[in-house]
C-alpha cells in the first residue's frame, strides 16, 4: 500500500476516543436505516477515509499529521482537566479544521457553488432567448463540473486555515458526563448553531460550537455575552436527558454515519430526530427570487433545525428583549460598517418605508419598526463596548 494513501476526513485520533479496547467501534448508516456488520463493532482505522483525499501530493496529508499529533495531546489533557491556554487554542484550531475537511462539508460547497454559477447561467440564458431545454441541462452539468474542479478538499483547508483566528474570542467551557448512555459522535463531528440569529458564520454574535471530545467529554466554544448560564454549569453532569438532547443534535447533525464505543440508545431513533435529519441534510443552500429575466441569487448561512436545547443554551435576558426580527447578524469584534448598517435600520430604512404605498406599512408600523432597531443598536454597542 502506497504511503499515506487513506487519508483520513475524522482522523484516527478522534475516532480512538469512541473506540474499545479491541480498537472498534459501533456504526449506524442514518440514509440507509443500516446497522454496520449487522451492528457488530468495527476497526475504526478503516473508516471514514478516502484514498488522496487531499492530494497525492500529500502537502496536506503531512500538515494534518503534525496538526494532529498537537490535537491529540490537548484533547488528553482537556478530558484529564489538565490543560492551560495553549490547549484551548488546539481545541479551537481543530474546530474549525474539523468543521472544513469532511465530505460533508466538500459536497457542500460543491453544491453551493455549482447552484449559483447554473442560475446565473439561466439568467443568461433567459436575457438571450436561448431557454433550449437541452441547453440548460448542458449549462447545468456544465456548472457541477466547474465547481468539482474548483472545489477540493486541500483548496477547502486554505480556506478554514486563514479563518481559524475568528473564534478566538470564543468562551471555552469542558463537562464531563456521568451518565448512563454516552456520546455519539459522526462523520460531520463539529456542530454549529446559533440560536440567536440563526446563523453560522464563525465570526456571527451568538455563535456556538459543540461537539464530543469523547464518549463522556463534551466541548463547548460559545459567546459568552449571549450565553451568560454556560460558565455557571457544574463541570460534571448527570443529567441523562441533557445527554439524549445532545445526542439528538449530533444525530440531526450527521452527513449520514454515527458511530459509539457501545451499541447505540433506542431513543435516539425515534422518528422526530430521523425528521429533523432530512430536513437539514435535504436543505437548500441557494433560493433564487424575481422574474427569469430578472432574478437574483441568495445563499443561506443558516444553522441546522432542532427541535430542542439544552437549558443552559438559553439566551441572556437583555438580548432576548429584542424580537428575533430585528437581530440583524453582526460581528463578535467592532466593524464600522456593519455599525453604519445598523444605523440605516432604524434612521434611513423608516424614510424610505413611508414613501410606500402600503396598507400595512402604516405610521405606527413604522414607528415600532424604527423604534425596535433602535433598541438592536444601541445593544450592539453596548456588546461591542462602545
Amino acid at each position: 500500500m502506497a504511503e499515506k494513501k487513506k487519508q483520513h476526513y475524522v482522523p484516527k485520533f478522534y475516532l480512538k476516543r469512541f473506540a474499545s479496547n479491541d480498537k472498534k467501534i459501533y456504526l449506524y448508516d442514518i440514509e440507509k436505516d443500516t446497522f454496520i456488520f449487522n451492528g457488530r463493532p468495527v476497526p475504526y482505522k478503516d473508516q471514514f477515509y478516502e484514498n488522496y483525499f487531499y492530494g497525492e501530493d500529500k502537502i496536506w496529508e503531512n500538515r494534518l499529521n503534525d496538526l494532529e499529533q498537537k490535537w491529540d495531546i490537548s484533547f488528553s489533557n482537556v478530558i484529564n482537566n489538565n490543560y492551560n491556554n495553549d490547549d484551548i487554542d488546539n481545541i479551537k484550531e481543530f474546530a474549525v479544521y474539523q468543521y472544513g475537511r469532511t465530505i460533508f462539508q466538500l459536497n457542500l460547497q460543491i453544491e453551493i457553488s455549482a447552484k449559483l454559477a447554473n442560475e446565473l447561467l439561466k439568467v443568461y440564458l433567459t436575457n438571450t432567448n436561448n431557454e433550449n431545454p437541452q441547453v440548460l441541462d448542458m449549462a447545468e452539468k456544465s456548472s457541477e463540473e466547474k465547481a468539482k474542479e474548483k472545489i477540493t478538499p486541500a483548496k477547502l483547508l486554505d480556506t478554514f486555515q486563514k479563518i481559524c483566528g475568528e473564534v478566538n474570542d470564543l468562551e471555552f467551557k469542558h463537562i464531563t458526563f456521568d451518565t448512563r448512555e454516552t456520546f455519539i459522535s459522526s462523520d460531520n463531528p463539529i456542530t454549529i448553531i446559533n440560536p440567536y440569529v440563526n446563523n453560522i458564520g464563525f465570526g456571527t454574535i451568538g455563535l456556538i460550537i459543540l461537539f464530543p471530545l469523547s464518549p463522556r467529554d463534551l466541548c463547548i466554544l460559545y459567546d459568552k455575552k449571549i450565553y451568560t448560564k454556560i460558565n455557571s454549569i457544574n463541570k460534571i453532569c448527570k443529567s441523562e436527558y441533557i445527554m439524549e438532547i445532545l445526542n439528538a443534535l449530533f444525530f440531526i447533525n450527521a452527513k449520514s454515519m454515527i458511530y459509539s464505543i457501545g451499541p447505540f440508545p433506542k431513543k435516539l431513533f425515534k422518528q422526530a430526530n430521523r425528521k429533523l435529519w432530512m430536513k437539514n441534510t435535504k436543505h437548500s443552500y441557494v433560493s433564487t427570487f424575481g422574474t427569469k429575466k430578472e432574478g437574483f441569487v441568495v445563499i443561506d448561512r443558516v444553522s441546522i433545525e432542532y427541535d430542542k436545547l439544552p437549558y443552559f443554551f438559553m439566551i441572556d435576558r437583555e438580548y432576548w428583549e429584542i424580537n428575533s426580527n430585528f437581530r440583524t447578524p453582526v460581528p463578535r469584534k467592532y466593524n464600522a460598517d456593519f455599525q453604519q448598517k445598523l444605523q440605516d435600520e432604524y434612521l434611513v430604512f423608516p424614510k424610505i418605508l413611508s414613501r410606500c404605498e402600503s396598507d400595512q406599512l402604516n405610521d405606527e408600523y413604522i414607528l415600532n419598526y424604527k423604534i425596535n432597531h433602535k433598541r438592536y443598536y444601541l445593544l450592539i454597542m453596548k456588546y461591542w463596548g462602545k
